[in-house]
């Protein structure tokens, strides 16, 4: 449910444009060693069958015809035996190792140009100033009234393809992002779901409301199982043709951490901050970090303004 005081934009506004096909490499899995070593395996057995099965063929010819005998005869049936042997495994082989080839390549043609994790980062801070910026235009509000600098929530919005990096750290595609701008008597949001792959801000919101009217600021662990989803093993891996992609949706994730802030009319603005998978937690320090920074300064305030006077 969304707070009282919200609206929303028509369209989504541009960010900071970058080489989309170098952020959509991003988020494909790197080329299988393992589909190259059963290509090569698969050659070599492919190539041994036919071509052993034919040298054979060819000594037992000559061995018939330089001394017919009984013996030379059968050793000429055995081996026509298996060519037809050999051929009969040997090309199937060969089209399994084709079939494996041609994914790896494929694999690590779509993997080409990819951008590096520090390039990611980049991009993600440099979209945090932008979405920064966005709000002080959307909320419209004067930079005098604002007690402290604004306060960013921001984590991967459901369904969105990501990536674990060299670094250890999960990336995703889509991120839901919150500024949170406080006056001396109103919390005020601006709330975008953030395409890393196109740059846009999408589903942009702003919300306004007393701080007299908050309950209660800070996160929350959100069962999903307990709402008809369930973490399901196996579900990460999306297949586009040959090539996986990881994918993770809501029916993926068995617990999911909100940041929340609670009216007294039981509204609330909730923003994703993590997410349990398999027994994984996908998170990032950089996000936390986001999180209890906000929190922090909220509830700092918070037990300002409604500190008993004397």
């Amino acid at each position: 449910m969304n707070p009282t005081g919200e609206t929303a934009a028509a369209t989504p506004a541009p960010a900071a444009p970058r080489p989309s096909l170098a952020v959509r490499a991003y988020f494909v899995a790197p080329p299988s060693a393992r589909d190259l070593t059963l290509g090569r395996l698969f050659l070599g057995l492919g190539l041994a069958a036919i071509v052993g099965s034919f040298v054979l063929y060819i000594l037992s010819i000559g061995l018939s015809a330089s001394s017919p005998s009984t013996g030379s005869i059968l050793l000429l049936v055995f081996a026509i035996f298996l060519v037809i042997l050999g051929n009969l495994a040997g090309w199937p082989l060969l089209v399994f190792s084709v079939i494996r080839f041609h994914r790896y390549q494929r694999q690590r043609g779509a993997r080409s140009g990819a951008a590096s994790d520090q390039q990611m980062d980049y991009w993600f801070n440099q979209d945090m100033n932008a979405i920064e910026q966005r709000a002080w235009q959307e909320m419209g509000i004067p930079r005098e009234l604002v007690t402290r600098r604004p306060l960013t929530v921001v984590g991967p919005a459901l369904p969105t393809d990501y990536a674990m990096g060299l670094d250890g750290k999960p990336r995703y595609a889509s991120y839901e992002v919150a500024v949170v701008l406080l006056t001396e008597l109103q919390v005020c949001a601006y709330s975008c779901v953030l395409n890393m792959v196109t740059g846009l801000r999408e589903l942009e919101t702003t919300h306004e409301f007393m701080l007299t009217d908050v309950t209660s600021i800070g996160t929350m662990n959100d069962r999903l199982s307990a709402h008809g989803g369930a973490a399901t093993p196996g579900n990460l891996i999306r297949m586009a043709g040959p090539i996986a992609m990881s994918y993770l949706t809501p029916a993926d994730v068995s617990v999911r951490q909100e940041f929340r802030i609670t009216l007294t009319s039981g509204d609330a603005l909730a923003v994703n901050v993590g997410c349990h998978v398999n027994g994984t937690t996908l998170s990032d320090e950089r996000l936390r970090h986001y999180v209890r920074g906000t929190v922090q300064a909220l509830r700092a305030t918070l037990r300002e303004i409604k500190r008993p006077r004397d």
